[in-house]
């Protein structure tokens, strides 16, 4: 992996909604977040900056020893838009950092070789911007030139990482990749399932739900898209 290279990985977008946040779901012997933070951190980026939200400190507690392996940043209101979130996380970079990926926290799928494949071709582009593609989708993680850290610094909701490539579209190159886990992440319990399918693992079954209690203006609670599951045993 190229040298002072860093991995900026934003997983604070969870809702509060949720009974548990999507970093927190069990995959394997780890969780979605522990288990994408070992390409990461298997890849041997310099640094790795985990960008949290909501019930940050419990997400960063079920890394085990992978927590030893981050540098956290606590985003203040735990809902912050996405561009604070990549703000934050760009502002963390070490003054020795010459480019950053930044990537999502719900890509479990991820793999070591896939993330080194995408450091051998950024390191080709000699200070561009890399974005990996699948079947013609963008995905992340996305590579920069530690150049391109002042507009994430500028960068203002509702604006997205997205409006930065588009903004310095000559400098992009498209890196084609045979792996569908650069574009898939995790936003439902859908996702969650078809994640832990492809990657031969159990598939948790919905536990039995309690009766709604009745009160004024409606039913208590609301929709929780996960829900809650059993593994079984």
């Amino acid at each position: 992996m190229m040298k002072n290279l860093s991995a900026i990985i934003v997983a604070a977008r969870s809702g509060r909604r949720l009974r548990t946040p999507i970093p927190m779901l069990p995959f394997g012997d780890t969780t979605v977040l522990g288990r994408t933070l070992r390409a990461y951190v298997d890849a041997k980026f310099s640094e790795i900056i985990v960008v949290l939200g909501y019930r940050g400190e419990e997400i960063r507690a079920s890394l085990g020893d992978l927590a030893g392996k981050i540098v956290p940043v606590q985003a203040p209101a735990g809902d912050e838009p996405y561009a604070d979130l990549l703000r934050l996380g760009v502002e963390r970079l070490s003054g020795t950092a010459k480019a950053f990926a930044i990537g999502r926290g719900d890509q479990p799928l991820l793999g070591k070789e896939i993330i080194e494949e995408l450091g051998t071709a950024y390191a080709a582009t000699k200070g561009k911007i890399l974005v990996p593609t699948w079947q013609g989708a963008v995905g992340h993680p996305v590579f920069f030139d530690v150049s391109f850290a002042a507009d994430f610094r500028r960068l203002a909701a509702p604006a997205e990482i997205w409006d930065v490539i588009k903004a310095h579209a000559k400098q992009v190159e498209d890196r084609e990749v045979q792996y569908i886990a650069v574009t898939q992440g995790i936003e439902d319990r859908d996702d969650y399932f078809d994640a832990l399918r492809c990657a031969r693992l159990p598939v948790p079954e919905p536990a039995p739900r309690p009766e709604p209690t009745e009160i004024a203006g409606g039913s208590a609670g609301g929709e929780d898209p996960l829900g809650t599951f059993s593994f079984g045993g």
